[in-house]
């Protein structure tokens, strides 16, 4: 009969520590880094912070759209941080599980106009804005404003001053036509662009 109740009271020390362990387990995983931790950090200005909360994510994560999540402030961070390279294989790494996330290609575009690679910047930035029109993205601080200015950036380093004049058109619709006959017309344009976009 002793032997009885001792091996119910182990049974029952086994169930509860079971029970025990998955709540602690519950907890671990609530206490853990998120996306949300690392969007917070980008917003306070802590780039490597975020950098490194991300990269917890990514590790630590199955679930694509959190995967995706993760990777676009990924690329952030290292644009913030000026790592051109980085930032643009963490913005395609999402792009890849999800090729039409308009915060994943706005992204990207951003870095491959700092990078100087000026055909894959207009094919982003076209990319998002068919995606969303009234693109914007908080916690970077980007606008569908912004992706204008890059394709009217990055049209002008490729020379192509018609749709400069277009882009420059949406962002101030107000502002007097240049006279593109002049000698000094892309230097004026320049000026232009430049007024317009604060740079």
């Amino acid at each position: 009969m002793l032997c009885r109740c001792r091996s119910l009271s182990f049974a029952f020390v086994l169930a509860l520590l079971a029970l025990i362990f998955s709540i602690s387990g519950c907890g671990d995983e609530e206490e853990g880094v998120s996306v949300q931790d690392g969007l917070e950090s980008l917003k306070a200005g802590d780039h490597e912070d975020a950098k490194g909360i991300f990269e917890d994510v990514i590790e630590n994560e199955s679930d694509i759209d959190i995967l995706v999540e993760a990777y676009v402030g990924l690329g952030w961070a290292g644009g913030k941080m000026l790592n051109r390279q980085e930032s643009i294989a963490s913005f395609e790494n999402a792009l890849s599980m999800k090729p039409q996330d308009a915060d994943a290609l706005a992204g990207v575009a951003v870095a491959y106009l700092a990078d100087g690679q000026y055909d894959q910047a207009i094919d982003r930035a076209n990319q998002a804005l068919a995606v969303k029109s009234d693109y914007s993205f908080e916690p970077a601080g980007i606008t569908a404003r912004d992706l204008h200015i890059v394709l009217a950036e990055s049209y002008y380093y490729k020379g192509d001053f018609d749709k400069v004049e277009e882009q420059l058109n949406i962002l101030d619709p107000t502002r007097p036509p240049l006279d593109p006959t002049k000698p000094e017309y892309p230097a004026e344009l320049l000026k232009e662009l430049e007024r317009i976009t604060g740079g």
